[in-house]
Order: C-alpha cells, then sequence, then structure tokens
C-alpha cells in the first residue's frame, strides 16, 4: 500500500477523471460566494485534499460537483467535466449517469444519507458512516467526493475508512477529500488545496505539506501560485 507522498508522481501521469475550470458560485446571503474563478483537476488514483475554515467554501465547491443546488448555491459560470462530460450541461439521462455512476458523495453527516427505514438511532455514528461509505463504493464510481470522513466515529471506524479511501486511491479512483482536520488531510491526501473566504489561497503537494503551513493558507496567507 503506497503513501501518498509516494503515490503523488505516479498519480500525476495518470488521466484527469475531473477537471473544474474558472469556476463561479452564487449563493444566499447567509453563504459563502465562490468568486474567485475556482479552477482544479483530479487524476485517477489521486487524492486531492480541499481544507479551510468552517465557511470557507470548500464545502460549497465540492457539493456543487454534483449538479445540484446547496443553500441557494448557483453556479454562475465555469466548466466541471467528469470523465469529458459536461456536468453543468448534462440533462436527463447523462446528469442520472453523472449522479448514478460517474460521482457518488459521501456526506460530512451520514444520517442525513441514510434511509429512515434503517433506524438510524440504533447505529453508531461510525457505522452509520461506514455505512453509507459502502453504498456510495458499491456503485462504482469514477469521482467519490467524500466530507468530513470520521468525524465524530470512534478509532476502530476511522482506520476501517482510511483503509477504504486508500484502496479507492490505489483501485484508480479520484477522490476529493473536503475535511478541518489537518492531520486526516495531510496523511491522505497527494495534494491538498486550501481554500479562505471563497477562494482558494494556496496549493501544496502532501510531501511539502505540514499543519503549520496549510494552517497559514488558511488564515488566508497565500501560496505560492496564488498570490
Amino acid at each position: 500500500m503506497s503513501t501518498a507522498g509516494d503515490n503523488a508522481s505516479r498519480a500525476a501521469k495518470s488521466d484527469i477523471v475531473l477537471n473544474v475550470t474558472d469556476l463561479r458560485i452564487v449563493l444566499d446571503p447567509s453563504g459563502i460566494d465562490i468568486d474567485d474563478d475556482v479552477s482544479f483537476a483530479i487524476h485517477e488514483g489521486e487524492v486531492l485534499g480541499l481544507v479551510g475554515e468552517s465557511a470557507s467554501g470548500k464545502t460549497t465547491a465540492a457539493t456543487s460537483l454534483l449538479a445540484y443546488q446547496r443553500r441557494g448555491a448557483k453556479v454562475s459560470e465555469g466548466r466541471i467535466e467528469i470523465a469529458g462530460t459536461d456536468v453543468l450541461a448534462a440533462q436527463g439521462s447523462s446528469l442520472r449517469r453523472i449522479r448514478g455512476g460517474l460521482i457518488s458523495y459521501v456526506p460530512q453527516d451520514a444520517s442525513a444519507a441514510l434511509n429512515p427505514a434503517l433506524r438510524i438511532g440504533s447505529f453508531s455514528g461510525g457505522n452509520q458512516q461506514k455505512l453509507v461509505l459502502a453504498r456510495e463504493i458499491d456503485s462504482d464510481p469514477r469521482v467519490l467526493l467524500i466530507g468530513q470522513p470520521t468525524r465524530g466515529v470512534d478509532i476502530g471506524a476511522i482506520e476501517f475508512i482510511h483503509r477504504q479511501l486508500v484502496a479507492l486511491r490505489d483501485a484508480g479512483k479520484a477522490l476529493l477529500l473536503v475535511s478541518v482536520e489537518l492531520e486526516e488531510i495531510l496523511g491522505l491526501a497527494d495534494r491538498v488545496l486550501v481554500m479562505s473566504a471563497g477562494e482558494i489561497v494556496g496549493e501544496i503537494a502532501s510531501a511539502d505539506a505540514t499543519e503549520k503551513k496549510v494552517g497559514l493558507m488558511m488564515a488566508g496567507v497565500k501560496g505560492e501560485g496564488h498570490a
């Protein structure tokens, strides 16, 4: 099993699965607009970490890739391609294919993604998260978006979830991992994007990343290439 650092150079040579270009998102007045032409790509067999403080815009950016509105969010400009398919232009059967096969989403609140008939209260937070992850993996997506994968779960569940994510990466999937947990991001991601106030303020390879560097970016100190 390769580590994030060992995997980065190999992933960079593989095909791009998810390509986001000049993305702009408008939210309702209570949200964070993304208005800085956000652009990034994820390759086959790569984990891209998206990190930022609360209300930095990271979750809005991630969920917008599913081509649905969140809290009044609306993509006003830009292009999102998944395996060559334009997400924003997709309608009808094409959009169902994107949601049903090309891309899957594990939200930060697992209970919200489970069928109420499962009697959510009888499952621990860790088991809820494992159930949702297993369901989304079973759909065999090209891209998997994961929001706060281990928030509020026990150590055993954390280890299980991390192993599953690494296995998906090693199987050639493209993963976008959204989290505020720097240790988790640095341990799993091949590259890290940092968002602050609705814009990407830095990108750093996991091999060069430290909690101090990423923390400064999260505070709004722009990294190289984003000054």
